[in-house]
């Protein structure tokens, strides 16, 4: 699989980068960056379209945007990690799916995409008579605050209970150099429910994305997220 990298100097694209050097089966062949900007590629890379199989982006809001244009102008999927997008944004992105297969994804870790099904039935089962709690931990460098995760969690539990937690109940922590931990909890008089992930290494997030890219190239024009991607992992 051949990927141009967007965001490569940050947290996730130094765990790309370093990934790609082990995996003969990936090929990092553009870096973006501050001092490599979209700019100076685009006129390569959009004469030869067949250079490149999929856009993954970790960079930051504004770039994001201009990816977006630049990956249906290629015809190519595109990965968008990037957290924090605004309404325009995603627009933009809906309209896009429409000719290219892309995937949001606050979180590319496998684990938490089937923590966000297990908190769904949860809700479901519990939001009459439990109180549920969101609570996320992160380095103090992380910018946004709830974490996109969750906010994607809060809003995958009120699809399905209208107790969940709103983006402004959830308890949000910033510590040392965490990268990312997140509990919900379901509480009663009675009993209480706790499921959590806690990730150890910021490894597990590039080798998500890898995976999900890999199964993204496979896929027809849309808009997917990790859930997608689970039902197909959990019934091939």
């Amino acid at each position: 699989m051949r990927m141009i990298l967007a965001g490569s100097s940050g947290r996730m694209g130094h765990e790309l980068t370093s990934l790609a050097q082990t995996d003969p089966h990936l090929h990092i062949v553009a870096c973006i960056n501050s001092k490599s900007p979209l700019s100076c590629l685009k006129t390569q890379f959009l004469s030869d379209r067949d250079a490149f199989d999929i856009l993954v982006d970790f960079s930051d809001q504004v770039c994001t945007n201009d990816l977006i244009q630049f990956a249906d102008q290629c015809n190519k999927p595109m990965l968008v990690g990037t957290t924090g997008l605004t309404d325009s944004t995603m627009e933009k992105i809906r309209e896009s799916s429409t000719k290219i297969p892309i995937l949001v994804a606050s979180n590319t870790s496998t684990a938490i995409a089937l923590m966000h099904r297990l908190v769904e039935q949860a809700a479901s089962l519990l939001g009459s008579t439990h109180q549920i709690g969101l609570e996320e931990v992160h380095h103090v460098h992380k910018k946004d605050a709830p974490s996109g995760t969750a906010r994607s969690l809060a809003r995958s539990m009120r699809i399905h209970c209208s107790a969940a937690p709103s983006d402004d109940q959830v308890t949000s922590i910033r510590r040392d150099d965490v990268p990312g931990t997140h509990t919900v909890s379901f509480t009663s008089g009675e009993d209480q429910l706790v499921i959590q992930h806690s990730a150890m290494s910021r490894s597990l997030f590039a080798r998500g994305a890898i995976e999900m890219a890999r199964w993204l190239v496979r896929m027809p024009p849309g808009l997917y997220g990790p859930e997608d991607w689970l039902e197909q992992a959990m019934n091939p």
